[in-house]
């Protein structure tokens, strides 16, 4: 796998026109983000995280992977150690309701 930089912003402004939907969707109460009890003591950015990949029925490793991030990050992501950048929860939200996304993803990159 050839490493390649990504701009996370410019990835979910891409996917969000693709599918038509606009990014800055009002965010939901956190109360309906919540998804399970284990998910009471979490922030709203470490809910979608876990929310997104487990939408994808990915492993960490394999998630990681996809959104070209560090193991380690995006595990201190889901734990709360770290908070991840405002462009990668948007591309978690798209992920989160269009899951199919993801195939985007997985796209060689062109060149």
């Amino acid at each position: 796998m050839c490493a390649r930089k990504i701009n996370l912003a410019e990835m979910a402004d891409a996917v969000a026109t693709k599918v038509q939907t606009p990014v800055a969707a009002p965010p939901a109460p956190l109360s309906a983000t919540l998804s399970s009890p284990a998910d009471a003591g979490s922030t709203p950015q470490q809910v979608k995280t876990r929310q997104a990949r487990k939408a994808l029925g990915l492993p960490q490793v394999n998630f990681a992977r996809l959104i070209n991030t560090p193991l380690a990050l995006l595990n201190d992501w889901e734990q709360g150690r770290q908070v991840p950048p405002g462009a990668a929860v948007c591309l978690f939200e798209l992920l989160i309701r269009h899951p199919e996304l993801a195939k985007e993803l997985e796209q060689p990159e062109q060149g």
